[in-house]
């Protein structure tokens, strides 16, 4: 039903689609009604997060293993989802404007000791339903805030309503797969891996870590490792360590 609204372009298409899987899925008894909880018991707890930095671990290396993981997991994670969604709106140049963004609402996110902000796949579906512009980010975040109010109300949208919206988002993501130089295994391999291990790992990051690692060295092995910047070395060395912290742990 998503893909055809899509299709045919009706205003709202994707929301419908949403509000259509819902009431299915009660109808049909895939999923039960949750239980409402007490709209107060969300903030009754935030004053013990707000404002309470603390700085007494900065010299243990518990403290700078979880920032290095953290720092990748923030920062690929955003690169590989805006990347697609700069692609989707035809405005590329955008990109760094939106990992500026990224990074000063995560330090804000800290102090109010909430969770990392990252650019989420659910972003696409605005863009596929029209929106281009800064104010529509602007409405979004506002309402997305008023939902806090709501928590119990949209708990009652079950995944299943949700996961069709984002197939088709994903096929619309997939179409830059055309831009990919097929004829040249070095550059056409890495990419591909990156496709196969985002899914099969369950993780943006690790599966970026794959084609990143894999890049430098096919690159060696075909006796092109000038044409790999520095950069890269250093990024695919900090993938790698990624994974042997991750095995100790």
């Amino acid at each position: 039903m998503a893909l055809i609204l899509f299709i045919r372009n009706v205003q709202g298409g994707l929301l419908i689609a949403i509000l259509a899987g819902t009431g299915l899925a009660y109808l049909l008894g895939a999923v039960q009604p949750v239980q409402q909880t007490e709209p107060g018991r969300l903030f009754e707890s935030y004053g013990t997060l707000f404002g309470q930095l603390s700085w007494s671990g900065i010299g243990s290396l518990v403290f700078w293993i979880a920032v290095f993981l953290l720092l990748l997991i923030v920062v690929f994670e955003n690169i590989g989802l805006i990347a697609a969604q700069t692609r989707m709106i035809g405005r590329p140049g955008n990109f760094k404007g939106s990992l500026r963004a990224l990074a000063l609402t995560n330090i804000v996110a800290g102090v109010f000791g909430s969770s990392p902000m990252v650019a989420s796949a659910e972003t696409s579906a605005g863009i596929a339903a029209g929106g281009r512009t800064g104010l529509t980010a602007l409405v979004s975040g506002a309402l997305f805030g008023a939902t806090f109010f709501f928590i119990p109300l949209l708990a009652y949208i079950p995944d299943s309503a949700i996961a069709p919206v984002l197939i088709v988002i994903g096929g619309l993501i997939v179409q830059s797969v055309k831009e990919m130089d097929f004829s040249d295994m070095t550059e056409a391999f890495p990419a591909f891996l990156i496709m196969v291990m985002i899914p099969f790992t369950y993780s943006i990051v690790d599966g970026m870590a794959f084609g990143f690692i894999a890049y430098p060295l096919v690159k060696i092995a075909r006796g092109k490792s000038r044409d790999v910047s520095p950069v890269l070395y250093i990024i695919a060395a900090l993938f790698v360590v990624n994974f042997v912290v991750h095995a100790l742990l």
